[in-house]
């Protein structure tokens, strides 16, 4: 201890104030790439509330930016129309997990029966309720099983 009584820091040994300023680089392109990923999402999220997109196709590509957004995708990422394999692949994908890995740990501890990419699914939808005010119902949205089902819906949703 030092005369404050502070116990002295350790000896700067060169390696780990190196890993210290990779790790703040590391976590600023991080904020870096979800703020990106907030904007884009909100930016499409303004031009689905405000109608900008001519006919369904349009929309669809609108749909699917923000869906890229709020996942942390790219476009190329959405290579299926199955909606539950999309959460599961932007869960794996955040957490660096190998496919399928993540579903097998949450079948020997599940609470519920809820997987996280259920829950993603659920939160999307919540997303969708209240950001874009599109009125979903309970029964819709246990019904989508396809990305392609939930564009249907929400375009219908916003034009019918």
């Amino acid at each position: 201890f030092n005369q404050d009584g502070r116990q002295p820091a350790p000896a700067d040994d060169g390696d780990s104030s190196i890993k210290a300023r990779q790790r703040m680089i590391d976590r600023q392109q991080i904020k870096a790439a979800l703020l990106a990923r907030k904007e884009q999402s909100a930016a499409c999220s303004r031009q689905i509330c405000e109608r900008t997109y001519r006919g369904q196709e349009e929309f669809a590509l609108l749909f699917r930016r923000y869906l890229c957004g709020k996942f942390m995708l790219e476009p190329e990422d959405l290579d299926t129309d199955d909606f539950y394999r999309i959460c599961q692949y932007s869960v794996e994908k955040a957490s660096h997990y190998p496919p399928g890995s993540i579903d097998a740990a949450e079948f020997a501890s599940k609470c519920g029966g809820a997987t996280t990419a259920t829950n993603k699914k659920v939160l999307f939808i919540m997303a969708l309720r209240r950001e874009l005010h599109i009125p979903i119902t309970v029964e819709e949205a246990v019904s989508v099983d396809l990305l392609s089902q939930l564009i249907a819906i929400c375009y219908q949703k916003l034009e019918g």
